[in-house]
């Protein structure tokens, strides 16, 4: 080193590592997020309902809706595929089966706990992606 024969290792500017670190915040939260995701439908599964079958998001518009539903103690499959919205809406017939199952307490405690939870990992991504609107055009500008 003190001969100059080795290079010296990279060290980034102040602002690239903190648009490492919020970069790498950003992806750990959404991995967290999709993880939460998955054992929603898993409970849901458990209880013999099959709404990931029907519907390509659980947690979009319609399937939230009807989860609370499901949690807030409905058990007509009719009202509950009634809370269909847009393309879901053609599926109605699918989703009365899908929706057909034995959700109990446990269940619902369960789909409490995990929807808080997303709400919360939802919040977190929301506020690191605002931190990295504001760094990142401030790092990329061309020169």
């Amino acid at each position: 080193m003190q001969c100059g024969l080795l290079k010296p290792s990279f060290v980034p500017d102040r602002q690239q590592r903190e648009l490492r670190d919020l970069t790498r915040q950003q992806t750990k939260l959404v991995q967290q997020r999709n993880a939460v995701e998955n054992r929603i439908q898993k409970v849901l599964e458990t209880a013999n309902i099959k709404l990931g079958s029907v519907a390509s998001d659980v947690l979009g518009a319609s399937g939230r809706k009807m989860v609370e539903a499901l949690i807030a103690g409905a058990k007509d499959v009719t009202v509950l595929a009634d809370l269909a919205q847009r393309q879901l809406r053609g599926k109605i017939p699918e989703l009365q089966r899908a929706l057909e199952g034995e959700l109990t307490d446990h269940h619902c405690f369960l789909l409490r706990q995990l929807l808080e939870q997303y709400d919360f990992l939802e919040k977190k991504i929301e506020s690191v992606s605002e931190r990295l609107g504001a760094i990142a055009p401030l790092r990329f500008v061309v020169r």
